[in-house]
C-alpha cells in the first residue's frame, strides 16, 4: 500500500480531515469533538521522527494512549517529514 493510500485509509477509518498548509501537515480535529478544544499547554512535542514515518503510523501508535485531537505533522518541500510535529 502506498503513503498516500494508507493516508486515505487512516482518513477514511477516522473521518479526520488532513490539511497542507504552512509546511505542516494537520489532521484533525475529530470531527465528532463536543466542547471546547484542548487547553493551551496541552500539546507534546515528538521528535526524532523517521522522515518515512507519517500519520498512518504515528496516529495508530498514539491512539493506544487516547483520543488524538490533532496531529501537526512538519512537512519540507519534498513531500517528507522534517522528524518532528506535535
Amino acid at each position: 500500500m502506498s503513503k498516500e493510500e494508507a493516508l486515505l485509509a487512516l482518513m477514511h477509518r477516522t473521518k479526520y480531515l488532513v490539511v497542507q498548509e504552512n509546511g505542516q501537515r494537520k489532521y484533525g480535529p475529530p470531527p465528532d469533538w463536543i466542547g471546547p478544544p484542548p487547553r493551551k499547554g496541552s500539546e507534546v512535542f515528538i521528535g526524532k521522527i523517521p522522515r518515512d514515518c507519517y500519520e498512518d503510523e504515528i496516529v495508530p501508535l498514539f491512539e493506544q494512549i487516547g483520543k488524538v485531537y490533532e496531529l501537526r505533522l512538519m512537512m519540507d518541500f519534498s513531500g517528507a517529514n522534517r522528524g518532528y510535529g506535535f
